[in-house]
């Protein structure tokens, strides 16, 4: 012997059917509102907001002005230590993750040496998602960790790397390492 009986739930009429013999039950919707059909047949007319690329040279502007603003003198811009910001940045995106050290425990360390920079210091700063150099730069600035990369007078040159890629589900972001160091 069974039994139907009605329900709402979720905004959607259904009935059950209850059999006696157990605790057996058969759902069957009978009525879905007209919203729940209108977002089953919506079409995707909002695109994803157009997002610029931002320029790893005026990064490294605005990381030595915040330097100069605060009495240090600005950081050379280091071809080794671009190189060693570009690879982490590349490593991170191909294998998306978002740390210092990846996955698999490679310290960021490991990218200078690949690119042959030998630090007496070294330091790392990322950031990703953020729309333009300005916001990016203020962020560092904000964060003390950061801010003591940045306001470090042991480091003499910086490296700069600004990726625009899909990465962390975003469709595209901007993806910034910044390295710093002073060699032996």
């Amino acid at each position: 012997m069974s039994k139907k009986k009605k329900l709402i739930l979720g905004g959607v009429l259904l009935a059950i059917t209850v059999i006696a013999s157990s605790t057996y039950y058969v759902i069957e919707p009978l009525y879905r509102p007209a919203i729940v059909e209108k977002v089953v047949e919506a079409k995707p007319e909002h695109k994803a907001p157009v997002v610029k690329a931002i320029d790893a040279n005026e990064l490294i502007i605005l990381v030595n002005k915040a330097r100069t603003d605060n009495g240090l003198p600005a950081l050379a811009v280091n071809e080794k230590l671009n190189a060693s910001a570009c690879a982490k940045a590349d490593d991170m995106i191909a294998r998306n993750y978002w740390a210092h050290d990846a996955p698999d425990g490679t310290a960021p360390w490991y990218f200078f040496d690949q690119a042959g920079y030998y630090y007496k210091y070294a330091g790392e700063n990322q950031a990703y998602g953020h729309p333009t150099a300005k916001s990016t730069v203020e962020g560092w600035v904000k964060s003390p960790l950061h801010y003591k990369n940045i306001a470090m007078p042991d480091f003499t040159e910086m490296g700069m790397c600004s990726r625009l890629a899909p990465f962390q589900g975003r469709v595209q972001t901007n993806v910034m390492v910044n390295h710093f160091g002073s060699q032996y």
